[in-house]
């Protein structure tokens, strides 16, 4: 009885925590996967993920290449962010918004470039407390061994600046 009740525990919680994208979505060779968690509301860190001058300051060289249809939602589905050479100027890619849930999920997919192709993209957020967040994030792509251990460590990097960029939280005494 008891082994019934943990499994029906653990099947009901990871469902309540699965992740928002579909594999048959990611078909690229390369996969790359990150989690972390962060001091505040899920609104909050949702704008850091979808506003290019937020994505700049943790991300890159990132600008607001196209706006979606929506004037309401200029950040949703159709939206471009163009990722460009820091210095240089040249755009590296451009990532188009293809599936948006406000406040739960971006997804993405990147025009071909020489670096990797077939890039998808999907971030995903989850509520762990009234001011805690979780982000789940999966990128595929094809391309050559390096190029992926650059964007994972790249990667790596760009979360950490976004912990730190985040305005901190302050307390009244």
């Amino acid at each position: 009885m008891k082994t019934f009740l943990a499994l029906f525990l653990f099947f009901n919680l990871s469902l309540a925590w699965s992740s928002c994208w579909e594999d048959k979505e990611h078909p690229g060779e390369r996969q790359l996967f990150f989690k972390t968690f962060f001091d505040k509301p899920k609104e909050e860190l949702f704008f850091w993920l979808v506003d290019p001058s937020k994505l700049k300051s943790w991300l890159g060289p990132f600008s607001n290449h196209k706006s979606s249809k929506e004037t309401k939602n200029p950040f949703g589905i159709g939206h471009v962010r163009r990722v460009s050479a820091p210095i240089l100027g040249f755009k590296v890619i451009d990532e188009k918004i293809t599936k948006y849930g406000p406040h739960n999920h971006i997804q993405y997919k990147g025009s071909p470039s020489p670096f990797m192709k077939d890039h998808i993209g999907d971030m995903c957020l989850k509520t762990v407390s009234q001011s805690k967040t979780m982000l789940e994030w999966r990128i595929s792509f094809n391309s050559n061994f390096l190029t992926a251990k650059f964007i994972q460590f790249y990667i790596r990097f760009s979360l950490w600046r976004l912990h730190q960029s985040l305005p901190k939280v302050t307390t009244q005494k």
